[in-house]
């Protein structure tokens, strides 16, 4: 297990992708009185990345506790394409493929997975690594590795 890393929860960027709604009883929210919630619960393996939380009122956050959501994978793939696509998911500077294919790899992801300390995200072809809101690695498979 790596070192504990401090990332920076943008409320703001929750409240807005949420049009200022509670995610889980869809009332309004007020920015000073929202209560950030993982999706996918600590306890669970979720993490403090962005495509893993959401904004809600105080009460839902208090009924939710450690419930297991049932679609995590696909609503961590939305999340995640649309914070990349929003600049709040950013890739490690020594990663230097060009933008537009890293844009079409990321669009074309089509399963998620925890592993270890990463939440890794598949496209045909690709897994990336992902933790504290940063593409850390990239691995390039063929079909077979997987279907062997």
């Amino acid at each position: 297990m790596s070192p504990r890393k401090y990332v920076t929860i943008d409320r703001h960027y929750l409240f807005n992708r949420q049009r200022g709604t509670c995610f889980f009883c869809g009332k309004p929210l007020k920015m000073g009185t929202l209560s950030i919630d993982h999706y996918l619960p600590k306890s669970a393996g979720g993490t403090n990345d962005v495509f893993n939380l959401v904004a809600s009122c105080k009460s839902c956050n208090a009924e939710k506790l450690n419930t297991m959501p049932m679609d995590v994978e696909s609503q961590h793939i939305a999340w995640f394409i649309e914070a990349y696509d929003d600049h709040h998911i950013l890739t490690k500077s020594s990663i230097t493929i060009p933008k537009d294919t890293l844009i079409e790899w990321v669009h074309s992801i089509h399963r998620s997975y925890p592993s270890g300390d990463f939440t890794v995200f598949e496209s045909p072809g690709h897994r990336f690594y992902v933790r504290f809101n940063q593409i850390e690695k990239i691995i390039a498979f063929h079909q077979s590795e997987i279907d062997e």
